[in-house]
This record gives structure tokens, sequence and C-alpha cells, in this order.
């Protein structure tokens, strides 16, 4: 099985992101990483399973615009006091 080997900046540029990201990421677990030294590899499958795992939360972004236009909403629906 043919499993290349990255590095971090080859990690960022894959997923288009910024390599310090990518650095956070294998500290917080989210991507398996090998620390050599000072310098850390990901193997590309690891790469695979990090995305096939990501949570991407268009919903949580759905639920704030709907909220912010319920608040609204109500805002406009509210009788005056005269």
């Amino acid at each position: 099985m043919n499993d290349p080997i990255l590095t971090v900046e080859q990690v960022a540029e894959l997923l288009q992101l910024h390599h310090f990201t990518v650095l956070n990421y294998i500290k917080q677990g989210k991507i398996r990483a090998s620390q050599l030294g000072r310098v850390y590899r990901v193997r590309q499958s690891s790469v695979d399973e990090f995305l096939d795992e990501a949570t991407f939360a268009p919903s949580r972004i759905v639920k704030k615009k709907a909220k912010k236009t319920v608040r609204r909403a109500r805002s406009l629906s509210l009788p005056s006091g005269k």
C-alpha cells in the first residue's frame, strides 16, 4: 500500500489552510501525525481520515441567522406603548 508521508506545509496546501492551523489540529489530536525531532510528518491516510470525520457546521450558521430573524421579527411586532 502506497501511503505518502507529507509535511505540515503540504497538508496545509492540500486542505487550503494555514500551516499554523494544521499544527494546531495536530496538537489537538484532530490530525494524526508523527513528530520527528522538531517537525511533524503526516500520512496521507491521516489527512483522508480527518476529512472523512470533519464536521462542517453550515447548520449552525443557518440557526444563527434564523435566531437573528426571529429577534428582528419580535422587535418589529411589539406593540407600542401609546
